[in-house]
């Protein structure tokens, strides 16, 4: 049986009057050669096809039949010959397109490269080819074509046969949506065929296939023999409406009513002047979106209103848009070569014609320079003055602009027709999700919502996760998971260009192409502005106070640096918001994740991420203060971006980097303990210390400075003997090259000396301190903080030696001097108060313990009002004046205040049970300190029983010794002690031997810098057996009865479990 043609051996049956006329070309080469070669074959076909026209009647209707790619050559011809007046006639007689599976976008599942390469592969018969690759991006199938075609649509009657049936192991080659142009109306009917990629269009024989496409095609004909030539569309003018509008409804657009209510307002008809708005923002913000939403709207409801579109994304593209807009008005003189197309549209338009309106919606306008710098264009057409002076401007008209770049809109409009598009409300976000998902059942709204929240409800990225979602048939869950699990798969997931029948700078390009290309023109237009956007990628993305940024260039203009602000605030890729520093009004800027996400990755594209990362390391050192001593506030400013930074790991040989970072490090770990928290200061100093070391070397000062550091961090934890070793080894390392007096061995030996208080060696610690003090108030002076924190601890070692007269005042003096210097509420001089009270409750008088309850009262509210009441630094103070009501036997007071510090405790408790809480946020209860304990008045009043309990210590030692004090929180302690009032904390006190090398070790919270707030632990157990070997009788049983466990005398055994010995203070 011979091949049968059905154009040639059955369709003439049933149209005997049709010329049919076949045009083949090697597909092969078309292919290969890529645009070249599709439109060599689109003018081949144009040429052949005139001169058959040549003979019979110029106006008889052409109906173009194409499978496949043939399809990309016919609409190839159709541009060429509305560019060419060559073949004007070719497309003006063109009535009707009918496609055979032809890809005129990307499907369902596949993008239109993808397509493209397995169509080739059938062509070609080939699996693997070189080129295959490269097609996906070539431009024989680009989007471009599909723009230029957009324009004539309204022109024909299409019909559009998509198969059915898979290819193989390729599957559908060309899916429905591949092989629609998706047109409403009635101008494209789509039709499915039962047949594969290469069989749709062959019939061998008139079955039922072929008689649906036989049936379809003559009842096109006969409306083709029933309708003029001369369409409505290309005799049109401007007294006629036009719908110049290349982009259909969006099914899926929803909400945004206010900002539309506001371009009716604005746009309405005014006899007086031309009415112009602009839609400014964020690259995918929706800006394209509200303005077709408005151009439809207004084809609705003002039909005698003309609507043109003009593309401005280049000069290309505008004088493009232009040249269509003349053809489609018929406009005269504009088919001329020589031609000034701007100027004659702009002068049509103008002019007033009836009563007819039209609104012009120039879209993405984002580039300054071309609308408002005089330039000539080149290429076909040239134009002088300035781009913007070619959008006409009369009352008839109206103007809606969208851009980017705030400034174009300032150029173009008023002030007060300046609309900014903001993110989606959450229920519009919601919606647009769930009108892309279709199916409202399956998703639910809380994970919508979830969703629309981890984007920040950016239309463009919701878009294209939904499609994402859609396409890969997955829960919404599982994509927020791939998205959090990694920076890497966050890129790409932004990077997923979905398949849309939308305009196309609004979907076809992903977020992350949508916002490169704003970077790019940002850095093009300004490079300190894209600078400073490179540095905010790699900071945090909250609050970044505009003196990080500029503290990093003090050579930097105050104009600069407020011009390059200005343009990414104009591109809304940054906001501002006021700061208050140092008391101080600042600038702060934050920006999106997203942006911040795309543009680490576009200067990772540019080899610049590392150099960056760097940068934003360099500058948060140059800003973190010291947090021991002042600027808390800023401290909590910076830290967020002291956490990224230190994240980032960046590495790097440049020497400066090493410094910075380990300073850093060393500062930050300084303002954690501070602040209470110990476990990350110390994970923080030991990483400062091991860089400092590496970079700078053992012997180096600023080295030292980060050991002391540690060794008063692993001190407050009760790390005593830890603390002492390394910092006995770094002082002894240091003193080989660094002078006497210097300011951080100076600050490294008067640590040594509270080590060595606190493990009561007084007459050493007096002889450290007391040589620092010297040294200190000569090269620094009496008002340095660091010789009044030598002069605090060696008031302390007075206090512990029981000259109290000497402690008192050098206490007042420190106390004077830190009032005057730091200020009344700074939190050391608040130590100085407290020490002061526990020296005047020393010395058992009535009249001095009201002094102190005095100073504790001021205390307690100070820190009430700066740090709050659940601080841990003001629940101290509200303890030591516990001790103070107790010394003077005020029951109720002592009761009603341990009863708000057990208030206060218990929700402290509560929050740091929470499995949310990180590490950073976890306090310590307790710290270890040198500090003078205080004497209670149960113990200056021992009953009978209690001083035969302690009889063999006080035969040793008849006169008071200094005490050791163990204050554990009830929050680690939560036994009850017999039925007495609950407390908050309670305290086994122990008289000992000021001989004892444990003497002075005492549990508290401070906000000294030689004694921080917090700290979790006490004396542990194998260290307290180890401290209890002494000579001094009854030591081993004091030791053994803390535990609560057996009791020991010399010669005997006693059996007391649980039970206290001595006194027991609630």
């Amino acid at each position: 049986m011979s091949l049968r043609m059905w154009l040639c051996d059955f369709l003439p049956k049933r149209l005997p009057n049709a010329r049919i006329l076949l045009f083949g070309y090697n597909s092969n080469v078309a292919i290969e050669t890529s645009a070249a070669g599709v439109n060599e074959q689109a003018v081949n076909l144009l040429d052949r096809f005139n001169a058959q026209r040549r003979q019979v009647d110029p106006h008889r209707p052409i109906i173009f039949i194409a499978h496949s790619l043939g399809g990309i050559v016919v609409k190839r011809a159709l541009v060429e010959a509305k560019l060419n007046d060559k073949y004007a006639s070719i497309r003006k007689a063109t009535f009707g397109l009918v496609f055979f599976a032809t890809p005129h976008r990307g499907g369902r599942h596949a993008q239109l490269g993808d397509i493209a390469a397995d169509i080739a592969r059938c062509i070609l018969r080939n699996q693997k080819n070189t080129f295959m690759d490269n097609l996906k991006y070539n431009s024989l199938f680009s989007e471009h074509l599909q723009d230029e075609f957009r324009h004539q649509y309204e022109d024909y009657q299409i019909l559009s046969f998509y198969e059915t049936l898979p290819m193989g192991p390729l599957g559908l080659i060309v899916d429905k949506q591949s092989a629609t142009l998706g047109l409403s109306g009635q101008r494209e009917t789509a039709i499915a065929l039962d047949g594969d990629h290469r069989s749709i269009c062959k019939f061998p024989e008139p079955n039922s296939a072929y008689q649906q496409v036989e049936d379809d095609l003559v009842a096109l004909v006969e409306e083709a023999l029933q309708t003029p030539v001369q369409k409505s569309s290309q005799t049109s003018n401007v007294q006629s409406p036009t719908f110049f509008v290349p982009y259909q409804k969006n099914s899926s657009f929803v909400g945004r009513e206010k900002i539309i209510a506001r371009l009716i307002e604005i746009l309405s008809p005014h006899p007086g002047w031309q009415r112009r708005a602009a839609l400014y923002g964020l690259g995918g913000i929706g800006k394209t979106q509200i303005a077709l939403s408005y151009a439809h709207w207004c084809r609705e409801t003002h039909p005698k209103t003309s609507v043109f579109w003009i593309h401005a994304s280049n000069l290309e593209r505008f004088h493009q848009s232009y040249m269509d807009l003349a053809e489609e008005l018929k406009i005269p003189g504009a088919d001329s070569p020589k031609a000034d197309i701007l100027s004659l549209v702009k002068n049509w338009l103008s002019i007033k014609k009836d009563s007819e309106d039209w609104l012009m919606i120039v879209d993405n306008a984002d580039d300054f320079d071309m609308f408002f710098k005089s330039s000539n264009a080149e290429g076909k057409r040239s134009f002088s003055g300035r781009l913007a002076d070619y959008i006409p401007d009369c009352a008839h008209g109206a103007v809606l602009l969208t851009t980017r770049d705030k400034k174009v809109g300032i150029g173009m409009v008023k002030m007060s027709s300046l609309l900014q598009v903001k993110r989606m409300a959450d229920m519009e976000a919601i919606g647009l999700v769930r009108k892309i998902l279709e199916d409202e059942d399956e998703y639910k709204k809380e994970d919508i919502t979830q969703l629309a929240n981890k984007l920040e409800y950016i239309p463009l990225a919701l878009t294209q996760a939904a499609a994402f979602i859609w396409e890969n048939t997955l829960s919404i869950q599982r994509y927020l998971q791939r998205y959090e699990e990694s920076r890497l798969n966050a890129l790409k997931l932004l990077g997923h260009s979905a398949a849309s029948t939308m305009a196309e700078d609004e979907a076809r390009n992903a977020v992350t192409t949508t916002w490169m290309m704003s970077f790019t023109r940002i850095k093009e237009q300004n490079r300190l502005a894209a600078d400073i956007l490179s540095l905010l990628a790699f900071l945090d993305r909250h609050c970044v106070p505009d003196e990080l940024i500029r503290r990093r260039d003090q050579s930097l203009l105050d104009i600069d640096f407020e011009k390059a602000c200005g343009l990414l605030k104009r591109f809304s890729l940054v906001e501002e918001s006021p700061l208050t520093l140092r008391g101080e009004t600042h600038a702060a800027f934050s920006l999106h994740r997203m942006v911040q996400l795309v543009t680490q990755q576009w200067l990772q594209s540019h080899g610049e991420a590392a150099i960056w990362a760097e940068q934003a390391l360099v500058a948060v050192s140059i800003v973190f203060p010291p947090g021991e001593r002042e600027e808390w506030k800023s401290c909590e400013i910076y830290l967020p971006h002291v956490e990224v930074v230190l994240e980032n790991k960046v590495q790097s040989e440049d020497g400066r980097v090493s410094t910075s970072k380990a300073a850093l490090l060393h500062n930050a770990a300084t303002y954690f303990r501070v602040k209470g928290y110990h476990g990350r200061a110390e994970e923080t100093a030991s990483e400062a210390v091991a860089v400092r070391k590496a970079s700078l070397g053992a012997c180096h000062p600023d080295t030292l400075a980060s050991h002391t550091s540690l060794s008063r961090i692993l001190l407050e934890q009760g790390k005593i003997e830890e603390a002492m070793a390394l910092q006995l080894q770094a002082v002894a390392t240091a003193k080989q090259s660094v002078p006497e007096d210097n300011p951080d061995l100076l600050r490294a030996v008067a640590h040594l000396g509270s080590l060595h208080g606190i493990q009561g060696r007084y007459e050493e610690a007096e002889r450290l301190q007391g040589r620092v003090l010297e040294v200190s108030k000569r090269t620094q002076g009496l008002n340095h903080p660091d010789t009044l924190l030598t002069m605090r601890d060696l008031a302390i070692t007075y206090g512990h030696l029981r000259r109290y007269d000497e402690a008192e005042t050098l206490n007042k003096l420190v106390l004077e001097r830190r009032q005057q210097v730091l200020g009344e509420d700074h939190p050391e001089t608040l130590i100085s108060m407290l020490d002061l009270a526990a020296t005047y409750v020393r010395q058992n008088s009535d009249q001095k313990a009201e002094m102190a309850e005095e100073i504790e009262l001021q205390v307690i509210e100070a820190r009430k009002r700066v740090l709050g009441e659940e601080h841990p630094a003001t629940i101290q103070a509200m303890k030591q004046l516990c001790e103070t009501y107790e010394w003077q036997g005020r029951q109720k007071d002592l009761a009603k205040l341990q009863e708000q510090i057990k208030a206060i405790d218990r929700r402290g408790g509560q929050k740091t049970k929470k499995p949310s809480d990180a590490a950073l946020l976890t306090m310590s209860h307790d710290i270890l300190t040198y500090e003078l304990p205080l004497r209670s008045n149960q113990t200056r009043r021992m009953s009978s029983d209690e001083c035969t309990a302690v009889g063999s210590a006080e035969k040793e030692d008849k006169e008071v010794r200094p005490t050791m004090r163990i204050v554990k929180s009830s929050v680690d302690l939560k036994h009850e002690v017999n039925n007495a009032v609950s407390t908050v904390a309670f305290v086994e006190q122990v008289e000992m031997p000021a001989s004892n090398m444990n003497k002075g070790h005492h549990h508290t919270q401070s906000v000294s810098s030689s004694a921080s707030l917090l700290s979790p632990a006490y004396v542990p157990p194998h260290e307290q057996a180890k401290r209890t070997r002494s000579s001094i009788p009854g030591m081993r049983s004091r030791w053994k009865s803390w535990q609560g466990g057996v009791v020991e005398e010399p010669g005997e055994v006693v059996e007391k479990p649980r039970k206290r010995v001595w006194s027991l203070r609630h």
